[in-house]
């Protein structure tokens, strides 16, 4: 074994030894406090969680349609952009053997509700995720903006059109419901610790691992 392994096997060793005097001083008033703090923290973070994660964040299908060999899906963070830098993750697929397609050419073009247009904007491929294309598009006006999605590739050209609703930003709730719940999940920690550093001060020999 490499000196590497076993220091960290004695560094952990060492912090398990510490932690065994707080151990001896919880009580199963204690033990009940963290389970219902960590079950509270669990439900408000299944209660705050908005959908399913893919693609690194919490989507939604906002279009789906098919032009010429192809069929595109575009999906977002929620049904309705936040105004602002708006991010579209689009899957390009072909239509007769819905195999993805990863080699073509995709752009977006936005047109807004006071006629100002953005882009077109050329997608881009993530590392992580080099089966969408991702596009980010600056949008400042509320209302209902026009999506244009063209593709050129292998199977030809196509050209997809499609609305949607820019609105202001909201509250994050989960964001929140995952604050609160961190929040949640540490205060019956901090209790527990505290009290059983305070009955290992009041009956020292728990402390030094005696009775």
């Amino acid at each position: 074994m490499g000196m590497a392994h076993v220091s960290l096997f004695e560094t952990t060793m060492q912090s398990l030894q510490c932690c065994r005097p707080l151990a001896r001083n919880l009580r199963a008033a204690d033990v009940l406090l963290l389970l219902g703090g960590l079950a509270l923290a669990f439900l408000l973070w299944l209660l705050a969680s908005p959908g399913v994660q893919a693609n690194g964040a919490t989507v939604t299908e906002v279009y789906r349609g098919q032009e010429g060999a192809y069929q595109v899906v575009v999906r977002a963070i929620a049904p309705r952009l936040v105004r602002g830098n708006a991010h579209l993750s689009i899957i390009v697929q072909e239509a007769a053997s819905q195999r993805l397609v990863s080699d073509a050419v995709v752009s977006v073009l936005a047109q807004g509700p006071d006629g100002a247009t953005t882009g077109p904007v050329e997608t881009y491929h993530e590392i992580a995720t080099p089966l969408y294309y991702d596009v980010n598009l600056p949008l400042g006006a509320l209302g209902l903006w026009r999506f244009t999605v063209s593709v050129v590739g292998l199977q030809g050209e196509a050209e997809l059109r499609f609305p949607l609703e820019v609105e202001d930003p909201v509250v994050s709730w989960g964001a929140v419901g995952g604050l609160l719940a961190l929040v949640l999940l540490a205060l019956p920690l901090a209790v527990v610790g505290l009290r059983a550093m305070r009955r290992g001060k009041k009956d020292p020999a728990l402390l030094k691992g005696r009775g």
